[in-house]
């Protein structure tokens, strides 16, 4: 059996954005065995071999969820390494921090902000 190899270059800032500061989840062991991680290989295996019948806005698309479908797998990572009682402070750190960066975007409503946050429009 081949090999395949797929390289996804994704800007820190999304990432940061998403996680916590890059120091945090640079050297981060991400496991296979994750749902997270399972669910994004396998998105990317079936991406790579489609990519070329999609549209440009279908490829647009795929790139977003793509980035956050890789996010997923760190988030599902350091969600689990936290304690029960950190992980509210840490949500509303990581919301406040989203909203000082995003704070111009009109299109930034709450739907949107609890996606960006990982949880639910209830949750948040």
């Amino acid at each position: 059996m081949g090999c395949r190899s797929l390289c996804v270059e994704i800007p820190r800032e999304r990432l940061q954005r998403a996680l916590a500061p890059a120091q945090i989840h640079a050297s981060l062991e991400i496991s296979a065995d994750l749902p997270s991680s399972l669910l994004a290989s396998t998105f990317l295996r079936v991406l790579v071999d489609v990519h070329s019948q999609l549209s440009p806005n279908g490829v647009e698309r795929m790139a977003s969820i793509t980035v956050d479908l890789i996010v997923a797998s760190p988030a599902e990572r350091l969600a689990r390494d936290v304690p029960q009682s950190l992980r509210a402070t840490i949500l509303l750190q990581r919301a406040k921090a989203f909203i000082a960066a995003n704070l111009h975007d009109p299109a930034l409503d709450p739907p949107c902000f609890a996606a960006a946050m990982g949880v639910s429009l209830r949750r948040l």
